[in-house]
């Protein structure tokens, strides 16, 4: 059998995994990887149906989703399917893209999440400034064209993206997942959505946070755009959700700007952790706050940031032994 670019996405699948029937073993791993990866591309608005609708950064997109949902051997087994399938593909002469850019896309999407799994944690006073980066509305060209209206939404889409990473310290694949009707166009401060592991959380959203998605989704229906998501595409995919990919595009402009390029939309979690932590929130709660399942995670990952309150504790609260001796007597 041929596969083309017009050959549905089922089909190419069953064609690549009768090749390894023999291999019974692979077989089996890699049919399990592929479910996977099917559920992903399934679940894309709309749902891709082809080969021809798998896009270049379909393996870092594919990683960004598992990367909070499976252990990191299951991350790996379901890389490698997705990896082989594309292999097949391009065997095939079905795949429109190039193939080592789509593996070069990978690499530094895992390079990054590794770096940003247990990472040493630096506070960022600087992260304010990148938040209102997209603020200033000055220089928008008026609405005259398609592409000037675009220009616009996306102004007004980044600047309620950045306020809500800052407010909720959503994980990338949360905000990325939001609907119009998770945060009822604005109005509301909580917000469930299901997160690491489909465990449910709450995402809680300030009021700068709603203010700016109210006058995102304003300006949506003012140039007539539709869609259920929250922050959609206003180019090529129009009103498709945007990619984890386009998300980390648009936070890495921002940080450029002001000369930060270590920032990426983890870093709010961490600032958010961090400014909650010297504040006197107790561990307990920031866990909480950031969807932990386990306190042991918040104290590994802010072990050094802990150390040094408790350090700060001890200074501030141990008396001299004579001072002590003194209070011990009056107790008396």
């Amino acid at each position: 059998m041929t596969i083309q670019p017009t050959t549905s996405l089922e089909t190419a699948i069953a064609a690549f995994l009768a090749r390894l029937a023999r291999r019974e073993r692979t077989h089996h791993t890699y049919s399990t990887g592929l479910n996977a990866f099917r559920a992903f591309l399934e679940s894309q608005t709309p749902p891709v149906e082809t080969v021809g609708d798998l896009w270049a950064d379909v393996l870092a997109d594919f990683y960004h989703h598992i990367a909070d949902r499976y252990a990191a051997l299951t991350i790996r087994t379901y890389l490698a399917a997705a990896r082989a399938f594309l292999r097949f593909l391009r065997a095939e002469d079905a795949l429109s893209f190039s193939l080592d850019r789509a593996n070069a896309a990978l690499r530094d999407a895992m390079t990054m999440g590794d770096r940003l799994r247990y990472p040493a944690i630096e506070h960022t006073p600087e992260l304010p400034l990148i938040v209102t980066y997209y603020d200033d509305m000055s220089d928008l060209p008026p609405p005259d064209t398609p592409r000037h209206r675009a220009q616009i939404l996306a102004r007004y889409r980044n600047r309620a993206l950045l306020y809500t990473l800052f407010s909720t310290a959503g994980r990338l694949s949360e905000v990325a997942a939001l609907t119009r009707e998770d945060v009822q166009d604005g109005r509301a401060k909580r917000v469930l959505v299901v997160g690491k592991r489909d465990k449910q959380r709450i995402l809680f959203l300030s009021d700068e946070a709603r203010a700016a998605i109210r006058a995102y989704l304003e300006q949506r229906k003012a140039f007539g755009v539709q869609s259920r998501h929250l922050f959609i595409s206003h180019g090529r995919n129009q009103g498709k959700p945007l990619t984890p990919q386009s998300i980390w595009n648009i936070v890495k402009k921002a940080a450029r700007a002001h000369g930060l390029d270590h920032i990426s939309p983890h870093t709010f979690r961490h600032w958010r952790a961090t400014q909650m932590l010297n504040e006197g929130v107790p561990a307990e709660v920031v866990k909480d706050f950031l969807g932990h399942e386990q306190i042991t995670t918040t104290t590994t990952i802010y072990a050094r940031y802990l150390t040094s309150h408790i350090e700060e504790a001890f200074d501030r609260h141990t008396p001299r032994i004579r001072d002590a001796q003194k209070q011990s007597k009056r107790d008396e």
